[in-house]
């Protein structure tokens, strides 16, 4: 019995101490001690050549995640990738090489042990950044990361709620740290914080909301003016309708009556960077 009590004696500290490395490897707190974005990003200079890592988990697409990375890695004439299959990648080259991990947490099997040491929170048919939640097929998330297996170098990640989302997003390029497409539309750009005590956490105040509604935000007789998911009060685009239909009835009262025809849409954006950013139209 007395040995019954030692062994117990040191099974318990020892379960706390495991728990707790466990936790805390596994958790999505900041990181002081990682680099930052720049010491990430020129730490990537040189070096091997990265690795272009397409899924197989899906036998019925992974003939075209081969022919969308070949085609990938031709059209990079300033990248020379090494393309792989998930299942061709070792411990080794997953952590100690640039790699762009292609595909789903179920396509792709070394997303299973990347994702869950991001900021982001995947779900079956969904995935979640801060209070956003996207549940739609064509919805694709882009992002850059520090490799949770060694924390010097970055891991590129395109993956998504479908296959067929990320098929055809047929890019691997990230703006900022991470985007959300839906279809090929960006909806969503963010910043990880690079404040040490939240180092590579998602901060709300770097995220810029750029997916639009189908129903317009205001409607007039012949507008109709969309705001961007964090712009859905009509109030300040009342101006610009009211200034709008003035100027339609200026034009009508000098060429005629106009023959009906569906509105004109307007679609407001907070900054033209928000704008580059929605329509890929930033150098």
């Amino acid at each position: 019995m007395n040995r019954l009590y030692t062994l117990a004696f040191l099974l318990i500290p020892l379960t706390l101490i495991i728990w707790f490395w466990v936790s805390k490897s596994t958790s999505n707190s900041g990181h002081p001690d990682w680099p930052t974005r720049r010491e990430l990003l020129r730490r990537e200079r040189g070096g091997p050549k990265p690795v272009l890592v397409y899924g197989t988990g899906n036998p019925a697409v992974t003939s075209r995640y081969k022919q969308m990375v070949d085609t990938i890695d031709a059209d990079t004439p300033w990248f020379d990738f090494e393309i792989k299959a998930d299942t061709e990648v070792n411990w080794d080259t997953l952590t100690k090489r640039r790699v762009y991990l292609v595909g789903t947490p179920h396509s792709n099997k070394l997303l299973q042990k990347v994702l869950p040491h991001t900021p982001f929170k995947f779900e079956a048919g969904r995935f979640f950044i801060h209070d956003d939640v996207f549940p739609h097929a064509e919805d694709r998330l882009h992002f850059l990361y520090p490799n949770p297996y060694n924390p010097k170098i970055p891991v590129y990640v395109i993956t998504g709620n479908t296959d067929e989302a990320i098929l055809q997003g047929k890019t691997i390029e990230v703006r900022g740290d991470f985007q959300v497409f839906h279809g090929n539309k960006a909806s969503l750009f963010g910043m990880f914080s690079q404040t040490p005590a939240t180092r590579w956490e998602i901060d709300p105040a770097l995220i810029r909301h750029l997916y639009f509604e189908e129903k317009p935000t205001l409607e007039t007789t012949h507008y109709q003016f969309f705001g961007a998911q964090d712009q859905r009060d009509p109030e300040p685009f009342k101006a610009l309708s009211e200034e709008r239909e003035t100027a339609y009835q200026q034009i009508e009262a000098f060429t005629g009556p106009i023959k009906p025809h569906p509105k004109f849409r307007y679609y407001l954006y907070k900054t033209f960077e928000d704008k580059g950013l929605a329509t890929n139209e930033v150098n």
